[in-house]
């Protein structure tokens, strides 16, 4: 087995490259992103696994059933309330991390640390001290990867489910 695997997500794919609007297009297919193998769909239409209004809202959860050192997630947070005025550290998502053996690990992805939104020209550059990475202005490679590392990586993954956090009610 190969060093680095990657995960088939096209049952998963529930968008195409009309998502990213004025923020151009993205490569398709199979990809290496700063080295690593990713499965990118095909098919324009449905390349991406992407949650927000009129996509995915519930938790998706998927298999994997293997042991690994580390997940590696090639994300992208398409809208960041940042450039508004809003706080550095906004959780985004949850990636849930359920072991055969039951155990649980929970990862809060935040606005600007483990996710951040691609530049546009006139935008400002992110504090190099609040990023995990650095943001690529190319296109084609503007993927924010997150890397987790694995505290068990002798026991098998049954299955990661990742949840968009829901907007905080300010009443409470």
């Amino acid at each position: 087995m190969d060093e680095y695997t990657p995960i088939d997500l096209m049952a998963f794919q529930n968008a195409g490259l009309a998502l990213l609007g004025e923020q151009g297009t993205a490569p398709i297919g199979p990809q290496q992103f700063r080295g690593l193998p990713f499965l990118v769909g095909t098919d324009p239409q449905r390349c991406f696994v992407a949650f927000g209004d009129g996509l995915q809202k519930d938790p998706l959860s998927i298999p994997i059933d293997e042991s690994a050192r580390s997940i590696i997630v090639a994300h992208r947070l398409l809208a960041s309330g940042i450039s508004a005025g809003g706080p550095v550290g906004e959780p985004i998502a949850d990636y849930v991390f359920t072991y055969q053996s039951g155990d649980v690990v929970r990862v809060t992805i935040r606005d600007r640390f483990e996710i951040t939104e691609l530049l546009s020209v006139g935008m400002a550059e992110p504090s190099t001290g609040a990023t995990t990475g650095h943001v690529h202005r190319d296109p084609y490679r503007a993927t924010f990867p997150h890397c987790w590392r694995d505290r068990w990586p002798l026991q098998r993954i049954s299955l990661c489910a990742f949840g968009r956090k829901a907007p905080q009610d300010d009443n409470h």
